[in-house]
């Protein structure tokens, strides 16, 4: 046997073999992994781990494999086998290490040694002082770079706290799929009584209490009931959603339970919880195993932990994204008098509303009230030194905000500034108040023309939502780029030629003014750029509560389609013959207006999405040429009133019609560019 080498060095190999395992040469991971045990058995717990770890991974993934043969299972088991050998000759090494302890006894489950699994998982519990887990392994993919011993001793403990988990629910593992095959032999209507069954009978297995509810959803899929309906569809995913908020309050560290949950509320139009669920789950810290709670088995992309945890948040975040698409389709169905409402925002509902959830919201849309009252404007000028008595001052014009520089703030700039600047320049020039991009505001009431702004606005939210920013903090941002322009305006003072009739003066003078104007515009503090986000909120508050309310919504969209996976917009990049000459057609027709099938040829007309496919910029039909049906076979989905179609939108995204948000906007409207471009996002496209 050739000689031990030294710990670095057995630990660089071992690395090396991991390395292998995540570009995806799993075998020959495997296989170093296995030499390394094999040749330091007895000196290097790292090694065994290591290898018991390709073995338990190799074990875990074929038995999530869908339809795994008999022979296959048997494999896993021996695999199970001979991890569990080598986290126990790591143990006998380092008997205090709580993360090993937890991977032997996922080990012994894969086995079916019950009994010493669980003694195991309570010999890890018991270690009062734990080993370092990053002396013995080497970890999952960059989870304890960086931090500190504590830190990875505590996810150590929730390592184990997953592993115990594992055990409770592989206790019902094959009786789980039993059932599954029920459902797909035999239709789910057969499977009820033997989830619920299952369900009273393993109380502690996430799997199993979410098994009835899985079941349900299986019966009752297709359209989509109305918000408040009476159906048997109806009811059942009723009964599916208090089966799922039992299991939810129980396993409130479960993103499988979580997502199952959030679609189920989703069906029920009830997208203000299904929303707050996805967010509530994004922050969970350290979920469960995926593993042991996915249904079926292998359900979840990912073969790692981290890997499957990745997946299930992309797909949290995707859904919350997809809500908004719901509530687009049920906002095209609801009556024009209740869409009147929603897009009618009064400061004082909006000021009452954030008082409840949101008190610097609140502080702010009431100080803008009171300024706007008093001064019949949202804008004022800020001084940019916003500290000392300079915080709170609000100038209503630039000559009193000059003024005040000149006083309080006495320097060289401004005497000498005011020689470079055109007296219009320095002259009383106030605030507008004329209407903005997509509202306008009379009597203290916001009034919206589209909700375009505000699914603009919640499809780019962050996971965790929108973070009230206080207006101070809004100040002192505002002044620090004012700060660097005044450092410019300084600056080309300095540098100024003194001849007065040069043309290098001249040209100063004019770079000087620019300057000035743009510090001017910069230095006006509009109330409306934090009030009017607060009120795209509320109004998406306000649609959610409404739809949920509203039992006259039909839904155009099926519950598999809140369930079902989107389709992988990587292989719409082929383009058919009919799309081709329907481009021609539509070029020759409309003359300006050219379809091309480059997308790098677009500048500001449109945005590009990397793959060949079908462009369409700036399609005007100004004649009865193109008919919707030519459209939607073009891949633009389109209905009107009449036989002729007017598109006035800039658009350009790759066939459409087989996207999956498009099937929701049928009917109801074509969504502009920079909608189009935060919807196509999700789908992996990216201008």
């Amino acid at each position: 046997m050739a000689p031990d080498l030294d710990d670095d060095l057995i630990r660089a190999e071992a690395e090396a073999a991991l390395r292998l395992h995540r570009d995806g040469r799993r075998d020959e991971a495997l296989s170093r992994a296995m030499d390394l045990a094999i040749q330091h058995k007895r000196s290097s717990p790292l090694a065994l781990n290591l290898s018991g770890d390709r073995r338990r991974n190799r074990r875990r993934n074929r038995r999530r494999s869908r339809g795994a043969a008999d022979d296959d299972k048997a494999l896993a088991g021996k695999q199970a086998k001979f991890a569990a050998t080598c986290y126990k000759m790591s143990l006998d090494a380092v008997p205090d290490c709580v993360e090993t302890f937890a991977a032997y006894g996922e080990a012994l489950v894969g086995t079916g040694m019950w009994k010493p699994a669980w003694d195991a998982f309570m010999r890890a519990a018991a270690i009062a002082h734990p080993a370092d887990p990053a002396v013995h392994r080497l970890g999952g993919y960059g989870r304890s770079a960086g931090l500190t011993r504590g830190e990875r001793v505590e996810m150590a403990k929730a390592r184990l706290r997953r592993a115990i988990d594992c055990y409770s629910n592989a206790r019902c593992e094959d009786a789980v799929a039993e059932v599954l095959a029920t459902v797909e032999h035999h239709g789910a209507a057969s499977a009820v009584h033997g989830a619920a069954k299952l369900a009273d009978r393993y109380p502690s297995s996430a799997r199993a209490q979410c098994l009835p509810a899985y079941v349900a959803r299986a019966r009752r899929g297709g359209a989509a009931s109305p918000a408040t309906a009476t159906t048997p569809r109806h009811k059942t995913l009723r009964r599916a959603l208090a089966t799922m908020d039992t299991a939810a309050r129980t396993f409130d560290r479960s993103l499988v339970v979580a997502l199952f949950r959030a679609k189920l509320l989703a069906c029920l139009h009830d997208y203000d919880a299904a929303e707050a669920e996805c967010r509530r789950a994004l922050a969970v810290d350290n979920p469960d195993d995926p593993a042991a709670h996915e249904i079926p088995l292998g359900s979840v992309i990912g073969e790692e932990y981290d890997d499957m945890v990745s997946s299930l948040r992309k797909q949290l975040s995707d859904l919350q994204k997809k809500l908004v698409l719901l509530a687009v389709h049920d906002w095209a169905s609801m009556e024009s008098e209740k869409q009147a409402q929603i897009l009618s925002v009064s400061i004082d509902e909006l000021r009452e509303h954030y008082s409840k959830i949101d008190q610097i919201a609140a502080n702010t849309v009431s100080e803008a009230r009171r300024f706007s009252k008093a001064h019949g404007s949202w804008c004022f000028w800020i001084c940019p030194r916003c500290s000392g008595q300079c915080a709170g001052k609000k100038f209503l014009d630039t000559a009193s905000l000059l003024e005040h520089l000149r006083n309080k703030h006495p320097d060289d700039l401004w005497v000498n500034l005011k020689a470079f600047l055109d007296t219009k320049l320095c002259g009383k020039f106030k605030t507008e108040n004329a209407s903005q991009d997509g509202y306008s505001c009379h009597d203290e009431v916001l009034q919206f023309q589209s909700i375009d702004g505000m699914i603009e606005l919640v499809l780019n939210l962050p996971p965790g939502g929108m973070k009230s920013e206080t207006l101070s903090e809004m100040r002192r941002r505002k002044c620090s780029e004012l700060a660097e322009i005044l450092d410019r305006i300084k600056k080309k003072l300095r540098a100024c030629p003194k001849d007065l009739s040069s043309s290098e003066f001249d040209q100063v003078r004019s770079e000087m003014q620019d300057l000035w104007l743009k510090f001017t515009e910069m230095s006006v503090f509009d109330y409306r750029e934090a009030v009017v986000p607060l009120a795209r909120m509320y109004q998406w508050k306000e649609l959610k509560k409404r739809i949920s309310e509203d039992g006259s919504i039909i839904a155009a969209w099926s519950i598999d389609d809140i369930f079902g996976d989107v389709p992988d917009a990587s292989e719409e990049k082929n383009v058919s013959a009919e799309h081709d000459s329907l481009d021609e057609k539509v070029g020759h027709q409309t003359g300006e207006n050219k379809v091309t099938n480059k997308s790098d040829n677009l500048k500001d007309d449109g945005f590009a999405i990397r793959c060949d496919i079908v462009v369409v910029n700036k399609l005007v039909v100004k004649e009865p040429v193109v008919q919707p049906a030519d459209l939607e076979r073009l891949g633009m989905v389109c209905k009107c009133n009449d036989d002729l179609c007017t598109l006035n939108h800039t658009l350009s995204f790759a066939q459409v019609a087989k996207l999956k948000f498009l099937e929701f906007f049928l009917g109801c409207f074509i969504p502009p560019t920079r909608v189009c471009r935060s919807l196509l996002s999700m789908f992996n496209y990216y201008p």
